[in-house]
């Protein structure tokens, strides 16, 4: 006995996800409840995308993109730091006391961002050209 199928039979199948898919998504959504717990408990500043103006890409890798932008109508420039992951934002924050690693200020939610959980680390900018020898030799 035979059996046909259409080929949307197979498509309109509900996909098991693999152990490893399963594993990265329960990796996802424990850094991104470990961040909104520190977002709800206002330990990490959220801050509205549209207060962020001017902005532009200064880099990009595998991992993230970084923009600068500036805060409201102020010369206040910031880094804003679009990661795939929310373990880097997590990470940013413990090590933000640390006197060698540029301030973190907290998130946002990016105007082209889709992703329900993933934020944006907002952090101080540093103009390295404005950097003299002097203040650090």
């Amino acid at each position: 006995m035979a059996f046909l199928f259409s080929a949307s039979y197979f498509r309109a199948a509900p996909q098991i996800p693999t152990q490893k898919e399963t594993g990265r998504y329960l990796y996802q959504m424990y850094y991104a409840d470990r961040l909104n717990g520190l977002l709800r408990d206002k330990i990490i500043d959220h801050y509205d995308s549209r207060d962020l103006i001017n902005s532009k890409i200064i880099g990009f890798g595998g991992s993230a993109s970084v923009y600068i932008a500036n805060w409201k109508n102020t010369p206040t420039m910031y880094a804003i730091k679009k990661s795939v992951n929310n373990k880097e934002v997590c990470l940013t924050f413990r090590a933000n006391s640390h006197e060698n690693i540029i301030q973190f200020r907290g998130v946002t939610k990016l105007k082209d961002e889709k992703k329900m959980f993933a934020y944006s680390r907002i952090c101080g900018w540093w103009d390295i050209r404005k950097i003299s020898k002097e203040q650090y030799y």
